[in-house]
């Protein structure tokens, strides 16, 4: 491989020019690429440069003091892009007081940077006469000697457009052609601009076509893995038409010289344009190097793009075939190319959550002593003293942080304040305080989680009896506003399509751009399945989610439970392992269920799994709490005492009811309004109150919470009145009314209760409870719950499918089942059979139980059935009968039969 070259790539030593005449204000140029030998330049790793030894030593002499003064400048870089991205006019004095500060923090924060930064704040306010009165700029101008390259090019268009100076086009035609001479790129194409608006600059002697070739050579720059991007971004100059004519020909020959040095995603985009070339006929063995250079680990070609290869004729079908076949072995059944190896995960130092101070702590409360500070910053303040102290132990501070920020006119912090105050309307009996933030937050600002929050409220929390028709009149708005807002899951994002839906597509980009942590992590997810996407640009995004812990962490629970296949979920549950160590005690809990999901037979992975469970027990997590007492088998009472005061400071709501059934009554009831004030208003939360209460035998509570779980939207689980009588009757027996389970023998149930417990997006989402409820269904006296959940269990989530068999001999009461021959039972052990498989006896059995699923009239079998014949899995290779297969699925509506049959018509000899 290349190693990195110092030396520019001058135009002269690399390109050959001809011009011919252009039209108005672009460019006729033929500039063609270097003829380098091929390469893997493109896919080199980072290069980990040393600092300078004298950066080392003055790092080493600050200590402490220097890294507090390295966080909190990061701590001012972020809020003032983010504070000028929202609103850069309305936070205008508190963003000049924060550049103000980090002038004062860091040395290296030139007056130049800072007159930039001030600059750029009145751009972004669009104060434009206020800039011009300051002199900001021609005093810039004037210090010229001292800027960068860049800065000066800066400089120059200001001048040239008057933006926030006297416009003086000589003066920044002047700053242009100087930079131009000392072979700035930028400052060339700016030139080359100005030439092709009828603009020659007075010291610039060169003609258009050369400043184009110095401009291009200078912007090729060095020998390293940017060159591809480099490189496309010629070759999108020829395509765009802004300086140059369109030439698609010179296009290709520029992503071909990229796609030479390793460039994947310039690979495919040259075997899409030598299929469609109309000009030019290209051997087939070019083409297919290309096509395995483009599926090397990074594209998916999809079926349209096999019917392009299938019916230009210019590759032979088995070469097809194999390209095709290696590309589906390697990457699996999946639609996404993992962006693992881009991510830069730093370990962290610090006790994330436990800790009662940070330096952001710090930072937060240093700024918050400035004059006009946005209501986003103390609920900023706010969030972070929750964080370290606790929810509960710093209650009234975080209530004082927020109070201010309401004044201040963050809607934001009115949802959270409204929270904090329904825990004084559980004992008062008032909630109008909370009722009154929430509608500010929606009269005043329109903050669509507001309606989302007054919907909540209504349904669950107000302190009267559920007010079901107000709540479902909110609930109205909140949907009809839902454009405003995101609510997908993983799956969801990889299947987004701007076609399809360009405002949710542009609403996600929007807030990813913001930095939105859910809507970072999603659009990285969008990206990867999306195979005409380069790989710098996964490589950013996965940059920008390594960077934000919160977004890590989405990132790698989606990468696990979006896993398809074992050796998937191992590198996901790896890549978990490493994202733990960047994330913090965060992503304890997160991690140790990843870990008892991929590994939790392993009797080395129990260690590692309690000290997840009590570093996130530590920060108050019910959750890990109640996993760590059945892990160890501790009595309630005993465990709940060595949790106790961490239960009282931060606990969350399954803490709290956690530790319900072990203290008194007054502190119980605190215990239940406090969690009133920050439960979810789904079925769950609901469930748990109703069996706190009904536990302690107060039944005019745990019939209150009945009530409220039959006012939830789509219904409470508990509106099933055999459930709901059955648990009545468990009021006198508290025990009971802990641990034991509903009968369920009517069909229409099973598949409810089912379906609240397995779909990902819903708020009543629980993998265990889906997977033990299709284990009891397996058994049932029932012969249609038992052909149900067959049929299901073939269907099912990845991650329920592999909690099932975990906990169950799941192959065992399949194959019994199948015996009896139900096409559904046949159908779900010939998946078993073949995603279990240790031995060729095993895809033997598969191969077997699915075809006679398929000859029962099961599409789904015909389908995977046909996949295994047309890959020679199992038994012969035929696709002809696969596709015969797969003409009848296609007849039965089966979605994935159509796709599937043009690769194997692709796979076929032609003709």
């Amino acid at each position: 491989m290349i190693r990195t070259a110092v030396k520019l790539l001058t135009a002269a030593a690399l390109v050959m020019i001809s011009v011919i005449p252009a039209a108005a204000g672009r460019l006729a140029l033929s500039y063609l690429p270097p003829d380098f030998p091929p390469t893997d330049i493109c896919r080199a790793p980072a290069e980990q440069v040393a600092p300078d030894e004298t950066e080392v030593i003055e790092a080493d002499a600050g200590g402490a003091e220097a890294d507090k003064t390295e966080e909190w400048v990061s701590f001012l870089n972020r809020d003032v892009r983010t504070l000028s991205h929202l609103d850069a006019d309305r936070y205008f004095s508190f963003i000049s007081q924060l550049i103000d500060f980090k002038a004062e923090l860091d040395e290296r924060f030139s007056s130049a940077d800072k007159a930039f930064a001030i600059i750029d704040l009145h751009v972004a306010a669009g104060r434009f006469e206020e800039l011009e009165d300051k002199g900001l700029i021609p005093a810039l101008a004037d210090m010229s000697d001292a800027l960068s390259q860049s800065e000066r090019v800066r400089l120059a268009r200001y001048f040239l457009t008057g933006t926030g100076v006297a416009a003086d086009p000589e003066r920044g035609e002047a700053m242009l052609t100087t930079e131009a001479y000392s072979g700035n790129a930028n400052a060339l194409l700016e030139v080359l601009r100005l030439q092709l608006a009828g603009v020659q600059p007075a010291d610039w002697f060169e003609p258009p076509e050369r400043t184009a070739t110095l401009a291009f050579g200078g912007k090729l720059g060095q020998l390293n893995r940017g060159l591809c991007a480099r490189a496309e971004f010629i070759a999108r100059a020829y395509i765009d038409g802004d300086l140059l004519e369109p030439n698609p020909e010179l296009a290709f020959a520029w992503r071909k010289f990229a796609a030479d040095q390793g460039g994947r995603d310039a690979a495919w985009r040259v075997v899409e344009h030598m299929l469609t070339s109309e000009d030019a006929v290209y051997d087939q063995d070019d083409i297919l190097h290309y096509l395995r250079l483009a599926t090397d680990d990074a594209y998916l070609i999809d079926s349209t793009d096999i019917d392009a290869l299938r019916e230009t004729g210019a590759l032979r079908a088995d070469d097809i075939a194999e390209t095709l076949l290696q590309m589906h072995g390697r990457t699996g059944a999946g639609s996404t190319r993992p962006s693992m190896g881009h991510f830069d995960m730093p370990v962290a130092v610090d006790d994330e959550g436990i800790g009662v101070t940070s330096p952001y702590l710090s930072y937060l409360k240093e700024i918050t002593t400035f004059a006009d500070v946005p209501g986003v910053i103390w609920t900023d303040l706010a969030d972070e003293i929750i964080l370290r102290k606790g929810r509960w132990a710093g209650e009234a501070e975080a209530r004082d942080a927020l109070t201010k920020a309401v004044s201040a006119g963050d809607p934001e912090a009115n949802v959270k304040l409204a929270e904090m105050l329904l825990r004084d309307s559980a004992t008062s009996g008032d909630g109008s305080a909370s009722e009154d933030l929430l509608y500010e937050a929606v009269d005043r600002y329109g903050y669509a989680e507001a309606q989302r929050s007054l919907d909540s409220y209504f349904r669950c929390t107000a302190p009267d009896e559920p007010l079901e028709s107000v709540a479902n009149r909110w609930s109205g708005v909140a949907q009809a506003t839902s454009a405003l807002s995101l609510s997908v899951d993983d799956q969801d994002y990889s299947a987004l399509d701007a076609r399809t839906a360009p405002e949710l597509v542009a609403l996600l980009h929007r807030r990813a751009v913001a930095g939105h942590s859910v809507e970072m992590s999603g659009y990285l997810r969008r990206l990867e399945s999306d195979p005409t996407v380069p790989e710098s640009s996964l490589r950013y995004w996965a940059e920008r989610v390594g960077s934000s812990k919160k977004a890590l962490e989405l990132y790698a629970i989606g990468a696990f439970e979006l896993a398809e296949t074992p050796e998937d979920a191992s590198v996901a549950a790896d890549f978990a392992r490493r994202a733990q160590l960047s994330v913090g005690p965060a992503m304890a809990l997160d991690l140790a269920i990843i870990l008892l999901e991929n590994s939790g037979r392993r009797v080395e992975t129990a260690d590692e799994v309690r000290r997840l469970l009590t570093e996130a027990g530590l920060r108050g997590e019910g959750a890990a709490i109640r996993l760590l007492q059945r892990l160890d088998g501790n009595d309630g009472r005993h465990f709940y005492s060595e949790f106790a005061e961490v239960i009282d400071a931060r606990g969350d709501f399954l803490a709290l009811m956690f530790a319900s059934r072990h203290v008194d009554d007054a502190t119980f009831d605190d215990y239940m309004a406090r969690a009133r004030s920050v439960m979810n208003c789904g079925t769950k939360d609901v469930s748990e109150l109703a069996d706190a209460y009904a536990a302690r035998n107060r039944m005019d509570e745990a019939m209150h919470w009945l009530r409220v779980g039959l006012a939830i939207e789509g219904g409470h689980s508990m509106s099933r009145l055999g459930i709901a009588f059955h648990k009545m009757q468990m009021f006198d027996n508290p025990l009971q009314a802990e641990t034991a389970r509903t009968e369920r023998n009517v069909l229409a149930d099973w598949k409810l209760a089912y379906h609240r417990l397995s779909r990902p997006r819903s708020t009543t989402f629980d993998r265990a409870a889906a997977a033990g409820l299709l284990a009891d269904a397996f058994v049932a006296e029932s012969r249609d719950i038992r052909l149900w959940a067959f049929r299901t269990y073939a269907e099912a989530e990845p991650g329920i499918r592999r909690m099932l068999v975990r906990n169950h001999d799941v192959t065992t009461l399949l194959r019994e089942a199948a015996r009896t021959g139900a096409p559904d039972a046949q159908y779900a052990l010939g998946l078993q059979l073949r995603d279990r498989s240790r031995d060729a006896a095993d895809l033997g059995e598969a191969i077997v139980w699915l075809s006679r699923a398929a000859k029962g009239g099961h599409a789904g079998a015909m389908v995977d059935y046909a996949a295994m014949l047309a890959h020679g899995v199992g038994a012969r290779k035929d696709p002809r009968l696969a596709l015969i297969w797969l003409r009848k699925a296609e007849a039965l509506s089966e979605p994935r039969a159509e796709p599937l049959a043009r690769m194997v018509i692709a796979t076929m000899e032609q003709g």
